[in-house]
């Protein structure tokens, strides 16, 4: 059986029928198609409909010379392999040829080993390319598919009487994860963490943290137990990637929150029979996924009804900036006031969303920022 290898298409360009004819004639013994044109605009109206990827052109035509069409292809298809035919050495045409991107130069007579070897060269350079191009959309499209399963798998908005949740990635797709498990009608885990890095590989390795504490809680429910299995479950099985998490059991009837923390920033208790927001603190604090094994503890916290715990990521804070963190002290602050005051839910997103629009607009955000604001009943 006879392998068929496609060969492109081939322009040339060239006020010289004689020379046209002459180069074309080599060209298609090489096995390549090829169209000549003397008229340096049919060729750019053509080219703009078929952006071959090689391009024979002379330097010196008329009306718009090679010099002025080079720039015009390239900025049709940056791709395409635009090779210079000039009959002279002149230093001043090549050294602008070589800064508008010209691939080659063949020099007036040539022959038919230079222009094979020439063609050989161009396609090649031309070929990768259109790879590293088919890659790029290939990468292009896992992004904005992953970008979507975390939109709706691992980080789905949310707005209802008790939660507020949503995140503010600074790229299409962040390490950033939660997840709420109703253990019964009286408990409730929620889970909130980001992996290390940005990308694809961190969205699902988040995705991947959520399935294994859904294997965990099967057997222990407990925050520290979690955050311990789960660190082991990465250092031993991925080993490549940190991972900063916290564990909240919330328990309605005993009007209590148990948490452990693995590097998240500390989480803010508003109540309106306290003056001031409360920072629940933990005693011992590690990042998941370096050490094998690591210890995690549980701290204990008593709520009442209506309190709002504020569940939030580094993204908060993370500047470089000092206008952040002090706008965000400002945020905590009003928060707490309009607790006191029983302000609804609603309300409170709203004073969070000004926040984020502020930091945005100011061009603050350095990190992904994600949150989730709890009404406890």
């Amino acid at each position: 059986m006879t392998l068929l290898i496609y060969k492109p298409e081939i322009l040339i360009v060239d006020d010289s029928e004689q020379i046209g004819e002459s180069l074309g004639a080599i060209v298609k013994n090489l096995g390549y198609p090829f169209r000549f044109f003397t008229e340096p605009l049919d060729a750019i109206s053509y080219f703009q409909i078929e952006q071959n990827p090689i391009v024979f052109l002379d330097i010196h035509l008329p009306g718009k010379s090679g010099l002025e069409l080079l720039p015009l292809f390239k900025k049709i298809n940056p791709k395409t392999q635009v090779i210079m035919i000039t009959g002279e050495r002149d230093i001043n045409s090549v050294m602008f040829c070589l800064s508008n991107r010209a691939s080659d130069f063949i020099l007036k007579p040539f022959s038919i080993d230079t222009i094979e070897k020439t063609i050989e060269r161009v396609l090649e350079n031309y070929n990768i390319l259109k790879d590293r191009e088919n890659y790029q959309e290939a990468l292009e499209r896992d992004i904005r598919f992953t970008s979507r399963i975390q939109r709706q798998i691992i980080f789905p908005s949310r707005l209802d009487n008790e939660y507020y949740i949503d995140f503010f990635p600074i790229n299409s797709v962040s390490g950033n994860f939660y997840h709420i498990i109703s253990i019964n009608p009286n408990k409730t885990l929620i889970i909130f963490g980001n992996v290390e890095g940005v990308g694809v590989t961190s969205g699902f390795i988040a995705l991947f943290t959520i399935m294994i504490v859904k294997d965990i809680i099967k057997e222990d429910i407990t925050p520290e137990q979690i955050l311990f299995h789960v660190n082991n479950e990465l250092y031993y099985k991925l080993n490549v990637h940190t991972l900063t998490m916290a564990c909240y059991l919330i328990d309605k009837r005993e009007k209590n929150i148990t948490y452990s923390i693995g590097g998240t920033p500390d989480p803010i208790l508003f109540s309106s029979n306290h003056s001031t927001p409360i920072y629940l603190k933990a005693s011992k604090v590690n990042i998941l996924g370096i050490m094998p094994n690591t210890q995690f503890e549980n701290s204990f916290f008593n709520y009442t009804k209506d309190d709002i715990l504020f569940i939030y990521n580094e993204g908060f804070f993370n500047s470089t900036k000092v206008e952040l963190s002090t706008r965000f002290q400002t945020l905590v602050s009003e928060i707490q006031t309009e607790v006191q005051n029983s302000q609804t839910l609603d309300f409170l997103v709203n004073k969070l969303e000004n926040f984020i629009e502020f930091i945005q607009s100011k061009y603050l955000q350095q990190k992904d920022i994600a949150l989730i604001l709890k009404l406890l009943n």
